[in-house]
């Protein structure tokens, strides 16, 4: 036998005949291999076979084979052989090794980064972040107008979503459709009001939302059509003709109001699926920030400030009610409702539409927001989030390319055997030492004020924040990389800002109330309570009086710098601009 694999190995091509058969069986075994492939590996289903993929292939299994062909023949000699075999010996008691090294390096980095986390009080067991449960009758989540939304939530993973989930979040919007162009809900940060008669002219040439033709049809009204053509020829002004939309929406904030009035929130979120977990409360929340913001504004722009008042206090009883959640993502949709909700707010004291009574009020629900004091529990929550989808990986139930940022397919393996686990458990520490000399430093100094002889502490430390995560990427950081949550204390910082800014506004506008003249500086509002300080530097809010009626309030931006309050010209090409526009953060400058 020996003897004639000898043979055929030493055997050599000779003449051009002998070369065609070899091209031909290497073309035949590259199109079969080519066939079976195609059957037996899962691939995505398309109409056709591309030619080109096939010649594509043929040509890299010929290639292939003729390189086996050669090695095999080199290899036919029984020295070379042993050899051969001796060496993959040696290979495989190499990785061998080093598996066991890395997974015994892994535990015991592990290990130390356990006993470290206890001594700075950092509990990684999720569940002990997690808020207890709360009785239906207190809990303002299980209330009627979630109950899609609570579905959807507690459903298995494997099941499919309930189809009136998605009506129900069509039901809240605006406009019809999935991607529509509509018009702005105005950017206070920016200066821009509402732009009332932009949405005027498009609810009567558009199509109306779906939850506008569901009432018209309730109501008898059977075309649409015929409707907008009759708003157009009672003449009625801009806010009228969007207020007489959004009555179709009457009977959703009915429900928010009743709803509001249990104590607590707790939406059943299944923390123990980890990377699974569903979160559509999040979606249904940010469409009833859009919407109440709307109809605040419509209604101060019609003189009802009760109104308005009423639905701006259900607005921040929603921002309250994910302060309990443990989540990065519901702390920041709580503070992007918060930045809307304050755009009727702003708009409000420009056009002296509140009394003293309604400031109050505002001013008592905007004290009770703090989100500065979410950010460490958030932040310890994310932390044993991250911990138990790296467990979930290396078990087997979250694919490891999902969470790399790659659509997960079902044939993919969960962890691949070729690495070693112990690499989970240095990703653990890494992320573990992420969060204990980077997170937790950053957010706790954005907690304190800054003392003014350290401007540039915060800074440093923002700074330090956003770049630890990009700096090192290997394979004892990979995980860490893509599960560590880019916290950014900076924009909580100037969500908190706005909410100072908007109370010291009130007590402005109710100094000018009550004795008719707008205060030379803040130490006038002090007898009424302490006022809260720029976040950035702990100095006092910029504050100027511009004229009788006119003034500049404004904050320090990240930079920790004064720039002057003044809001820079915006290029029209950038679209829709944020707080990050401006260097400071500005509630009013001389030009509004």
């Amino acid at each position: 036998m020996n003897s004639i694999i000898h043979s055929l190995g030493q055997k050599p091509l000779r003449g051009w005949k002998d070369w065609v058969v070899a091209v031909a069986a290497a073309l035949a075994v590259a199109l079969l291999s080519g066939w079976v492939g195609d059957l037996l590996i899962p691939r995505p289903p398309r109409a056709m076979v591309q030619p080109t993929e096939w010649v594509l292939a043929s040509l890299a299994v010929t290639v292939s084979g003729f390189l086996l062909y050669f090695t095999l023949r080199w290899l036919a000699h029984p020295r070379r052989l042993r050899a051969l075999l001796f060496a993959k010996a040696c290979v495989l008691t190499l990785l061998g090794l080093a598996f066991v090294i890395e997974n015994w390096r892994g535990y015991l980095a592990w290990r130390r980064a356990q006993v470290l986390a206890a001594e700075h009080g950092l509990v990684l067991d999720l569940q002990s972040h997690v808020p207890p449960p709360i009785p239906d009758a207190e809990n303002l989540a299980m209330a009627p107008l979630f109950q899609p939304v609570i579905a959807a939530m507690t459903q298995p993973p494997s099941e499919p979503l309930p189809e009136n989930l998605f009506q129900g979040l069509l039901d809240l919007d605006l406009v019809a459709g999935f991607f529509p162009r509509r018009p702005s809900l105005g950017d206070w940060w920016n200066g821009e009001r509402l732009p009332v008669a932009e949405w005027a002219d498009y609810y009567l040439t558009n199509e109306l939302p779906p939850r506008v033709q569901a009432w018209l049809r309730r109501h008898g009204v059977e075309s649409p059509e015929q409707w907008q053509a009759a708003l157009r020829q009672r003449n009625l002004k801009p806010a009228e003709i969007v207020a007489e939309v959004l009555r179709a929406y009457d009977d959703t904030l009915a429900a928010l109001a009743e709803a509001a009035r249990r104590p607590r929130c707790r939406f059943p979120i299944a923390y123990e699926r980890g990377f699974d977990a569903r979160l559509h409360h999040l979606i249904h929340f940010h469409r009833l920030f859009d919407l109440i913001c709307f109809r605040a504004n419509i209604h101060l722009q019609l003189g009802r400030a009760d109104s308005a008042l009423h639905e701006l206090q259900l607005g921040f009883r929603l921002v309250r009610a994910l302060e309990e959640e443990p989540i990065l993502i519901s702390l920041l949709v709580s503070q992007s409702g918060c930045r809307n909700l304050l755009q009727p707010v702003w708009e409000g004291t420009l056009n002296r539409r509140w009394n003293s009574a309604q400031l109050a009020a505002l001013e008592k629900e905007l004290a009770q927001i703090r989100f500065l004091d979410d950010l460490p529990r958030v932040s310890r929550a994310e932390c044993a989030w991250a911990l138990q989808t790296m467990d979930e990986i290396r078990s087997g139930r979250v694919p490891l390319k999902a969470v790399l940022g790659e659509p997960a397919r079902p044939d993919w393996p969960r962890w691949p055997r070729w690495l070693p686990t112990g690499w989970v458990d240095q990703n653990k520490a890494n992320l573990v030492r992420y969060y204990i000399e980077v997170v937790i430093p950053a957010i706790e100094a954005a907690q304190k004020v800054v003392p003014a002889e350290q401007p540039g502490m915060q800074p440093e430390k923002l700074a330090t924040l956003q770049s630890w995560p990009k700096r090192q990427v290997s394979p004892y950081t990979f995980l860490t990389t893509a599960l560590a949550a880019r916290f950014s204390p900076s924009t909580t910082l100037a969500t908190q800002t706005a909410v100072d800014l908007a109370r010291v506004a009130c007590r402005i506008e109710i100094h000018s109330l009550r004795t008719g003249r707008l205060p030379e500086s803040l130490e006038e509002l002090t007898p009424d309570g302490p006022l809260p300080p720029d976040r950035m530097t702990g100095k006092p809010l910029r504050y100027r009086k511009v004229s009788e009626t006119a003034y500049q309030l404004y904050a320090t931006g990240k930079d920790g710098q004064d720039d002057g309050g003044l809001r820079p010209p915006r290029p029209p090409e950038l679209g829709r601009s944020t707080h990050r526009a401006a260097p400071d953060w500005i509630w009013r400058a001389p030009e509004d």
